[in-house]
Parts: structure tokens; sequence; C-alpha cells
């Protein structure tokens, strides 16, 4: 048997960190058997292992389907992820306005969140409306992934949502609104962070 149908009959079976090692090394054979080899590792019930055969694609540049990798997000570890969101970063950013639409349809929290600071991250610009509306969600863990997302995309246009989250409720969203307006603003934007000098939070304090 050729090496690489040995290295697909690894990736089916085994332990998993031998099973995620044949998965990378179907980097070394690109092709249509190892692209279903790799589907058929995607869907396995190990999360390292989805991670693996998505990570495979990235690398062999055949990007993922940004849809199916936010499944994901549905799992216990995959809403808090760094491997998962450098994933979704690449997909973003090979296809920003992919993950535009996705946003816009997408109601599940770890998702938006996945993709609002994936675009920040990649200074996908033409996102700064969806980001900016995003910053009213009703979950404070979505406003602030998207205040953080409008501080990386680091626009002068991100001030008057920066203003707004300081009186947010959550404390994170505040946090968040007053390292974006110590990054963009200057001293005519005292007056508007002084309020927070008194915070309940102490590093909103520190920080303002």
């Amino acid at each position: 048997a050729s090496i690489d149908a040995w290295l697909r009959r690894r990736a089916r079976r085994g332990p998993v960190p031998d099973r995620i090692a044949a998965i990378e090394a179907f980097q070394l054979f690109p092709g249509a058997e190892t692209s279903r080899a790799l589907d058929f590792a995607q869907i396995s019930r190990s999360f390292r292992i989805c991670i693996a055969a998505l990570r495979a694609r990235v690398e062999t540049g055949e990007m993922p389907n940004l849809a199916d990798v936010l499944r994901l997000t549905e799992r216990p570890e995959g809403g808090r992820s760094l491997s998962l969101f450098k994933i979704v970063e690449a997909c973003v950013r090979a296809n920003p306005a992919s993950a535009l639409t996705l946003l816009q349809a997408c109601s599940a929290s770890p998702a938006r969140i996945m993709v609002l600071k994936a675009l920040g991250a990649t200074g996908a610009s033409m996102a700064f409306g969806d980001i900016a509306t995003a910053a009213s969600d009703p979950d404070p863990e979505v406003r602030a992934a998207a205040i953080t997302a409008l501080r990386a995309l680091a626009v002068p246009a991100a001030m008057p949502h920066f203003l707004a989250a300081t009186r947010d409720p959550d404390w994170q969203v505040r946090l968040k609104a007053v390292e974006g307006i110590g990054q963009l603003g200057g001293p005519a934007d005292r007056a508007s962070v002084e309020p927070l000098l008194n915070d309940s939070i102490w590093w909103i304090r520190f920080r303002a």
C-alpha cells in the first residue's frame, strides 16, 4: 500500500494523537482523495481531530467552508478555542464578504463572537456597519466582541460607539470601550470617560 493510503487508514482509526499526526501529514498528498479523507475527519466526534482536519485544509490552500467551521462553536470546547479562531480568521481573510453574510444571518452568539473578532482582526473595514450594529446586541459577550472588533479597525467613526458603550451595564463592554477611546481619543474625550473614574470595577477605573 502507498504511504498516502496508509495515512488515510491511520487517520480513521487509532489513538487521537496518531490520527492527528496522520491528518497533518495529508499536506504532503494534496488531491481529491486527501480532500475526501479530510471531509471524514471534519465530522469526527473528537474536537481535536476536527481542528486538525480544518488546519490541514488551510495549510494546503483548500479553504474550508466557514459555515461548517462555525458549527464547531456549538461544541463545549469550541466557543473559546484559539485554534478554532485562527481557522475562522483565515476563512474571513480569504472571503470577508461571505463572513459578513454569515454574521447577518447567524443568531448563535458563539459563532457571531468568532466572526466579529475575525472581521476586526483582519481589518475588514467594509463590515464596519454590521460590526457597529452588533455593539447593541442583547448578548453582552457579542457587544464586547463588537467593540473589540471596532477597536481593531481603528477608524475614527468608531468613537461614538465607544462612547455609548461606556454606559453599558456589562463591565466587560465598558472596559473594551475605554480601551477603544484610549486608542483613538484625545483631550476632547476626557469628559466622556470621567464618570468611569468612579466605576465599580477597579480595572475600568485604572484604564480610564
